[in-house]
């Protein structure tokens, strides 16, 4: 859906053990994801895998994006 819309955007999930994943979407398509140590397709899937889970969907600019990413790695 997010594709097909074409949406910017910072997915941002929390699980009940307070653990949190961050994806970033640009026009869609993931660009970047965050879960643990892990980044990219096996953050996603470990996201994914991880189920029951509170979320946010925030619109971004792309310059916001980038900066975000900086701050979540430090």
């Amino acid at each position: 859906m997010l594709e097909k819309e074409k949406r910017t955007c910072l997915f941002e999930v929390t699980f009940p053990d307070n653990t949190k994943g961050i994806v970033y979407l640009i026009n869609g398509v993931i660009q970047k994801a965050m879960y643990e140590s892990l980044n990219g397709e096996n953050a996603v899937r470990a996201i994914v895998a991880k189920g029951k889970a509170r979320f946010w969907f925030k619109p971004l600019t792309e310059r916001m994006i980038e900066s975000l990413v900086t701050t979540y790695q430090s």
